[in-house]
């Protein structure tokens, strides 16, 4: 299979460690769109030198060579449709801002710029982002940041996919497409340049933990769909189930079940902690139609419409945002979505 132009880590699995940096400019610097292109250009060579000055302090390579971390780049949907592009259309499509139900609300919040770590180790990922906040600053773009440091919790190391669980101590990502070719497959289109996609990232605070805990086995494996153990999704589950809610298939057939793949990983502390949940997808319209599903608003299925998923009575979504991840190829050239739009307008 000839090599494709995904950014680093929208295909590989989580690591040890990851980071999630989103970047909000003031108005003023949002205008300066060269400027913020030549920096999103300069990640691969950020990468690089990051690593560099991490062996500079170190006896020996205990990194595991430069492909150890991994960063993609994404730019905000509305801040690439207003700024970048300066075109709106109807696939790339704006978080919604009416995502509430019965037990509570996704929250719309306005991201410019993500960045997304990963490596073995937690100050490879520090340092990374930190050399990023600072090359931004060195242009003379004025910037507020969110820096969520995240980790695989509880990992399995013998199992063939490698996944690692949620605070609820449910296996997450099981339902990922198994291997780099169906995962591009999953992620692939002909309406957008090869090798980019879409994202969603969300941050879920886990308030009523301790209310799921005291649940039974049998009740909490309801909540999600899935066995708790074996991670084996149920035949038949609660419609409020969190698989039941964001389970869609292709309008034209039904048959086909319309996947994401999910990046996600845990953060926080005794105190506060949850899940830094990421999906790719090839379309916004799929995640779009998962995320109402989630709060009892089903614009296909109507009779399907008033159910919600149980997952937010234990967990708040305190952010939500689409990000359009573009290729390599774009990233290298400056040129976002350019031949795309060129082709549509």
């Amino acid at each position: 299979m000839a090599k494709h132009q995904f950014q680093p880590t929208v295909l590989t699995a989580p690591k040890a460690h990851g980071a999630f940096l989103f970047v909000y400019f003031d108005e003023q610097s949002k205008r300066r769109t060269n400027e913020i292109l030549r920096s999103c250009c300069s990640v691969s060579k950020l990468v690089t030198q990051t690593m560099k000055d991490i062996r500079c302090c170190q006896l020996e390579d205990v990194m595991g060579g430069e492909s150890d971390l991994e960063v993609s780049i994404a730019f905000g949907i509305d801040f690439l449709c207003n700024y970048i592009i300066q075109q709106h259309r109807t696939d790339l499509i704006s978080y919604p801002s009416d995502l509430i139900g019965e037990h509570g609300s996704m929250p719309k919040t306005n991201g410019d710029l993500f960045l997304h770590v990963k490596s073995e180790k937690v100050d490879a990922c520090f340092d990374m982002c930190n050399s990023f906040v600072k090359f931004l600053r060195s242009r003379g773009l004025n910037f507020t940041c969110d820096h969520v440091s995240a980790f695989s919790y509880r990992k399995n190391l013998y199992r063939r996919n490698n996944f690692a669980r949620d605070f609820s101590n449910f296996e997450d990502g099981t339902a990922n497409p198994n291997g780099e070719e169906l995962k591009i497959n999953v992620l692939s289109s002909n309406t957008k340049p090869a090798g980019s996609c879409f994202a969603l990232t969300q941050k879920w605070i886990h308030r009523r933990l301790p209310w799921f805990e005291a649940q039974t086995l049998e009740d909490q494996e309801q909540v999600i769909g899935r066995s708790k153990i074996e991670s084996k999704e149920f035949e038949i589950k609660s419609p409020n189930s969190h698989l039941a809610r964001v389970t869609i298939t292709s309008q034209t057939d039904p048959e086909e079940e319309l996947n994401v793949v999910r990046q996600s990983q845990s953060f926080g502390d005794v105190n506060e902690h949850g899940l830094l949940f990421i999906a790719f997808s090839s379309d916004l319209e799929r995640i779009d139609r998962m995320l109402y599903r989630m709060v009892g608003k089903d614009k296909i299925n109507g009779k399907d419409a008033h159910y919600t998923d149980h997952i937010m009575k234990f967990s708040d979504c305190v952010t939500g945002q689409y990000w359009y991840v573009p290729s390599t190829a774009e990233l290298e050239s400056g040129k976002i979505l350019d031949n795309y739009m060129k082709s549509k307008l």
